[in-house]
C-alpha cells in the first residue's frame, strides 16, 4: 500500500464510513484491481500520485491504460 492510500484509509476510518474492500479485483478476465472498493454500492476509489512524478501511471503508455481499466469498469 502506497503512503497515499494509507492517508486516505486512515481518513475514511477517522470519518467511520464503511470499510473499503482494497486491492479489489473487479474484472473477470483481466487482473485489474481497485485501490478501494464498495462493491455494494458499486464505487471505486483509484489514488493517482503526483502529476509530475514521471510514474508508470503518468507516461503516456499508463494513462493510457489506466483509461482502459476505467472504461472497462464504468461497462460492467
Amino acid at each position: 500500500m502506497s503512503k497515499l492510500e494509507a492517508t486516505l484509509e486512515l481518513h475514511i476510518k477517522a470519518l467511520k464510513l464503511p470499510a473499503p474492500k482494497t486491492e479489489y479485483k473487479f474484472h473477470p478476465k483481466r487482473r485489474w484491481r481497485f485501490d478501494f472498493a464498495w462493491p455494494d454500492k458499486k464505487l471505486a476509489v483509484e489514488v493517482e500520485g503526483g502529476g509530475w512524478v514521471n510514474g508508470r501511471h503518468n507516461r503516456g503508455q499508463g494513462f493510457a491504460n489506466d483509461m482502459e481499466k476505467y472504461h472497462e469498469a464504468m461497462d460492467l
